[in-house]
Order: structure tokens, then sequence, then C-alpha cells
């Protein structure tokens, strides 16, 4: 039987934890076309999207501690 994969919040717990980059490298991965997609629906402009892109993610490490109990980024 094939393990379910974590969450995004069992994967950010394990960030906080344990300073895991690949904790976090997971779930923005999962997430990256998502964030991106919107950046470019907010900006137009593809350079400022991959800065907001970053800032979305740099912001989300930074918060990490508060976020602990979600199950999902996608929201």
């Amino acid at each position: 039987m094939t393990p379910q994969p974590k969450t995004d919040g069992e994967l950010l717990r394990e960030f906080v934890a344990n300073g895991a980059e690949g904790s976090f490298e997971e779930p923005a991965c999962r997430h990256a076309r998502m964030v991106l997609s919107v950046c470019r629906r907010a900006s137009g402009r593809g350079r400022d999207c991959e800065d907001m892109m970053q800032n979305v993610f740099v912001t989300l490490a930074r918060k990490a501690t508060s976020l602990t109990e979600l199950v999902s980024l996608a929201g």
C-alpha cells in the first residue's frame, strides 16, 4: 500500500520544528504554478510576476509558525 502524501500543514509543521528545507520545498513546488498564475493575473508583467511569487513564498516561510494548523495552502 502506498503511503499518503503529507499535507501542506504537516510539511509546514516539520519545517517549523526542524528547519527542514525539503519540508518547505514540497508544498512550495505543489503550489508554485497556481501562485504564479495568480501573480500574472494581478500584474500582467512577466518579471514582476516572478518577483511577486518569490515574495509569496518568502512571506510563507516567515509566517510558517502561525500557519501550522492549515491542512492545505491552496486557499
